[in-house]
């Protein structure tokens, strides 16, 4: 079987989003079409996009679903700067470990700075329903 070009495989993503009605296999066909776009760009193509794509990608930013119409937006801005597709991918590979920063220190400044300017402290709810609903019954109290 011969391998299909990208720009096969964009084309038939694009008639996957143009012929669903499901809001999640066009937003999985868009990331997918984001791939292959910045895949055809990784490997020497002048053009990143095929010509109707860019009409396509406009009316989907018209989209009723946020996801399509986010994605849509995505991939309209990475094309204006063709300089940023293939570093879309260099993303980690599946299984590699990520550190993860649990106490999300990196936030502790604006933090502070939101709860000096008034901002109401955290609540921390545990894993008792009992405690939980008295915590919220008191935020609706403002106690």
């Amino acid at each position: 079987m011969a391998a299909l070009s990208t720009e096969t495989v964009i084309d038939r993503l694009s008639d996957v989003i143009e012929l669903s009605n499901d809001n999640e296999s066009k937003t999985i066909a868009l990331w997918a079409m984001l791939k292959a776009v910045c895949w055809r760009t990784a490997t020497g193509h002048a053009e990143p996009c095929p010509p109707l794509l860019s009409d396509l990608l406009e009316t989907l930013t018209a989209s009723p679903y946020i996801d399509v119409q986010q994605r849509a937006y995505e991939l309209i801005r990475l094309l204006d700067r063709p300089q940023l597709l293939p570093l879309v991918l260099q993303s980690t590979t599946p299984g590699e470990e990520v550190e993860v920063d649990e106490t999300l220190s990196f936030a502790e400044e604006y933090v502070q700075e939101a709860l000096r300017c008034g901002a109401r402290p955290e609540v921390v709810f545990s894993e008792n329903e009992a405690d939980n609903e008295e915590v919220h019954d008191n935020m609706i109290s403002g106690t």
